[in-house]
């Protein structure tokens, strides 16, 4: 597994270098890649974070990953950007890992990252699955729409979607990972797998804001069990607290 693990880091190196723009190992890959030197056995990705100003484009993604094996999805599926863009290898002998690229937004003292695909809260099931569904819709993607497509034009179904998300996100409260960004401006250089990468200066003091006091602790039930639902950086906020994103701009 760790030749996968190098490539991939190597490849990731590559790219945010020749882009100019610096990454950071994130969550479970920056807890493993300190405490353990390695990803842990039971991780089947990597998690890396970036500013959501210095992002590149799609289309700078794509151009370098598509030929690499990799599919490049943006939030999920849905027609914005707002936190994460996922690499994921389509290939049958992969020669990288999967990669999740999370995207922080600064706002006073704090970096930010909210997940508008998860409401919680008062009817947050059906704002969940109308979202999806609006979505679908919008993107004319076979979701139970196919009919209602046929009979709508496509101008109509963007407009309710456009019209949707706005309530959706002023109406609705979610889970933010919130951190002081200092931890995010201030890095500091690791190697991990014989590469050099970044991770929070603070290191420690980020680990346990992330996953509690007891981060150096390995627990293989910390997910499963939900210990991970009383971390410190996890705070429920307004989806408004943030601006709506802009839908298909990107």
């Amino acid at each position: 597994m760790s030749s996968d693990i190098q490539e991939t880091i190597k490849l990731l190196n590559d790219f945010f270098s020749r882009n100019k723009i610096d990454y950071w190992l994130e969550a479970g890959t920056a807890l493993g890649a300190y405490r353990d030197g390695e990803i842990m056995p039971w991780d089947h990705d990597m998690d890396v974070a970036i500013w959501f100003h210095e992002r590149p484009s799609v289309q700078t993604f794509n151009d370098y990953f598509a030929p690499l094996g990799f599919e490049v999805i943006v939030q999920k599926g849905f027609p914005f950007i707002d936190n994460i863009i996922q690499l994921r290898v389509n290939t049958e002998n992969p020669r990288f890992m999967d990669v999740d690229i999370y995207l922080y937004k600064e706002d006073d003292e704090y970096a930010y990252m909210r997940w508008i695909n998860t409401p919680v809260g008062m009817l947050s099931g059906l704002k969940q699955k109308l979202l999806y569904y609006l979505a679908a819709l919008y993107k004319n993607n076979n979701y139970g729409w196919s009919l209602a497509r046929k009979v709508l034009s496509e101008k109509f179904c963007r407009y309710i979607f456009r019209k949707y998300l706005k309530i959706h996100i002023h109406s609705s409260e979610c889970i933010y990972h919130r951190f002081p960004k200092i931890f995010f401006k201030e890095l500091k250089e690791i190697n991990f797998y014989d590469t050099n990468v970044k991770i929070a200066s603070k290191t420690e003091e980020y680990l346990a804001y992330r996953y509690g006091e007891g981060w150096s602790v390995k627990d293989e039930t910390f997910n499963q069990t939900g210990k991970w639902k009383a971390s410190q950086a996890r705070v429920k906020l307004g989806m408004n607290h943030l601006p709506v994103p802009e839908i298909d701009k990107y």
